[in-house]
């Protein structure tokens, strides 16, 4: 019995030594891989930003950005920061919540719950992806909206 635990224990120490081994990855730490930082970029854009109802809250009909290039909600964000006294908010998993004055979320009316949450459009066309999966480009006139969700809700959604 005793040579069964000496053998179990040096299978578990050879165990995690190769674990540990197939692990590391290169001791000095060097990687094949390199990676690139994108150049800044400098961008002329227009921007409305839309309540409920379809009324454009703010409007700002150019404005230039410098620096790295920005997601949608970087670049609400990044505006508002540096030339507005209201700010946006983003959520800790990244969602939009407000932009100034305007919330997104859940009220109640009467008997009716009105759940919204922030979409855009890019163009003049709906967005079909995300706002953290399009890279804003040069001349790109944005929408933000509130949008309702419709039919029962029953669990969280990023849209």
């Amino acid at each position: 019995m005793k040579h069964v635990k000496a053998l179990a224990l040096v299978l578990s120490l050879l165990f995690v030594v190769l674990v540990f081994a197939a692990c590391d990855g290169g001791a000095d730490g060097s990687t094949d891989e390199t990676t690139t930082e994108e150049p800044d970029v400098t961008i002329k854009v227009s921007m409305k930003v839309k309540d409920l109802d379809g009324n454009v809250v703010y409007d700002i009909p150019e404005y230039t950005y410098n620096g790295k290039p920005p997601t949608p909600i970087d670049l609400i964000d990044f505006y508002f920061y540096l030339e507005s006294d209201e700010a946006v908010v983003i959520d800790e998993d990244g969602f939009l919540v407000a932009i100034g004055s305007i919330e997104a979320g859940t009220e109640t009316s009467g008997d009716e719950k009105i759940i919204t949450y922030w979409w855009w459009s890019l163009n003049g066309r709906e967005a079909t992806v995300d706002f953290s999966e399009y890279t804003v480009k040069d001349g790109d006139k944005i929408e933000y909206y509130l949008k309702r969700v419709s039919g029962d809700v029953t669990g969280g959604s990023k849209k």
